[in-house]
């Protein structure tokens, strides 16, 4: 009975304390999205599809610029609204679909042992060290074109990932809601048309459901098998577009480009490189074993491959893969032009980092876990691990640079977002097919700000605004 009351008072602790950590993480980056301000290719986009209509867009892109039908499509829904007013609320609604996205997945893979507000902190503090890691947060979430074709396809990908594990662990598939089956066919039919980088993900994760299915002992499901070949198919429909014929021809023709010798040699140095940057994350680490550590306890029959090293290895092998198959396009692409990569695309990327910090933390917890590992079971010891682990990963949360550059954003966001909002009233007052010259930004708040006018009126980026607001021409003042 003490122990008892010792592991609940533990657990009474631990939670308030990634409640806190993320609550600290989290906060300003949903406060920031309310200072969020269109920039770059936005106009464009938006101007676009008002000027042609959405259906038109949709087959115009496809042919002329792109073929991420389901990103074009997301684009064009926002195009009916105001974009400046309507920004802020598309950046919240992104970093909420986040969050959702992790608790469900989080509820997924942890059942219904535990509660769900324990479900929801856990996710919350989860949520929080993915997002205080990713590659570029702007792009994520505060950028429009960067969000609707990266982090809605990672959104979708984590909402579809959650609803094939809840479907792998009931005894019979067929008894799964109709409305959550529907749910994975439509969302595997969306999933390729958001970016090409996802693609080694997504059809590397129905392969391992397969696999999976057949590793049970159980007939092949076909079912599963179906939705490989949705995938498949839509992914050509995809990268046959012509729109990305047409969009690669206006690069610069290095070498490099489209250079097979080098694309081979240089995502192999990009992986290592990518691994080393961003695997070099102690929240991220610690977090992660803090969550196999738990998992070993609660669950000690699952993921039982993980305590055999030849299968763990193939795993890590196989994410590793992934990695370099994610990161071959933008050497393939853009050569040497493109040396330090995206970090949108960076972003899908580090979803894989993650599951490779999940392994390697899981195997180390698997190891010293249990009757049969190098730490025997010990009530005393495991509370204070658990209580430990959460202060930690709440510290960390709390002091991590990507914090301590939020709230820095943050301080400066006000007068930022008066300055665009001066500029766009200017615009806005400007006589149509006029020419306006406006002031530069002065404050640009790192992981807010993207992108301003140029002093040539001809950079791609003042044809957009120009366009947008049907102007002949912008310029930027000296």
């Amino acid at each position: 009975m003490a122990l008892a009351r010792r592991r609940l008072s533990v657990y009474q602790l631990a939670l308030p304390a990634l409640f806190l950590g993320a609550a600290v993480a989290l906060i300003p980056r949903i406060a920031l999205t309310l200072y969020a301000f269109p920039s770059t290719d936005d106009y464009c986009i938006v101007a676009e599809t008002r000027d042609d209509g959405f259906w038109y867009m949709q087959v115009h892109s496809y042919l002329t610029w792109t073929g991420r039908y389901s990103a074009v499509f997301l684009e064009s829904i926002i195009s009916q609204f105001d974009l400046i007013a309507g920004y802020p609320w598309f950046a919240l609604l992104t970093l909420l679909l986040t969050l959702a996205a992790i608790r469900a997945l989080m509820a997924s893979v942890i059942g219904d042992k535990v509660s769900r507000l324990r479900v929801t902190i856990v996710a919350l503090a989860a949520a929080a060290v993915f997002i205080g890691g990713l590659p570029s947060t702007v792009e994520a979430f505060y950028w429009m074109p960067g969000a609707a074709s990266y982090t809605w396809g990672i959104i979708a990908y984590l909402a579809w990932l959650s609803l094939l594990i809840r479907r792998a662990r009931r005894d019979d598939a067929g008894n799964l809601p109709k409305w959550q089956t529907l749910s994975i066919v439509i969302l595997a039919a969306i999933l390729p048309g958001f970016n090409e980088v996802s693609a080694p993900i997504v059809l590397a994760t129905i392969a391992a459901f397969i696999a999976g299915e057949w590793l049970r002992g159980r007939a092949a499901d076909r079912f599963l098998l179906k939705l490989l070949g949705i995938i498949v198919v839509l992914t050509a429909v995809c990268f046959v577009a012509p729109g990305n014929g047409n969009r690669s021809s206006g690069y610069p023709g290095l070498a490099s480009r489209h250079n097979l010798a080098y694309a081979l040699v240089e995502t192999a140095r990009q992986t290592a490189r990518f691994i080393v940057n961003f695997g070099s994350y102690p929240a991220l680490w610690l977090g992660a074993f803090a969550a196999s550590w738990w998992s070993a306890r609660t669950f000690p029959g699952a993921c039982a491959w993980m305590r055999r090293p030849a299968h763990a290895a193939i795993v890590l092998l196989g994410l590793v893969s992934i990695i370099y198959l994610t990161l071959f396009p933008l050497y393939w692409e853009y050569g040497e032009m493109n040396f330090t990569g995206e970090g949108r695309t960076y972003n899908v990327t580090f979803v894989v980092l993650c599951a490779i910090v999940l392994v390697v933390t899981g195997v180390i917890a698997r190891t010293l876990a249990g009757t049969r590992g190098l730490l025997p079971w010990d009530e005393a010891r495991d509370a204070t691990v658990v209580l430990a682990g959460a202060g930690l990963v709440a510290a960390l949360l709390m002091v991590s640079p990507s914090t301590r550059h939020v709230f820095e954003a943050l301080r400066v966001a006000p007068v930022y977002l008066k300055e665009e909002q001066a500029r766009a009233r200017d615009l806005r007052r400007t006589p149509p097919d006029g020419i306006a010259f406006v002031d530069r930004i002065s404050v640009k708040p790192a992981g807010l700000f993207w992108g301003d006018v140029e002093l040539d009126e001809s950079h791609w980026i003042n044809v957009c605004v120009a366009k947008y607001y049907r102007l002949r021409s912008v310029r930027a003042r000296m």
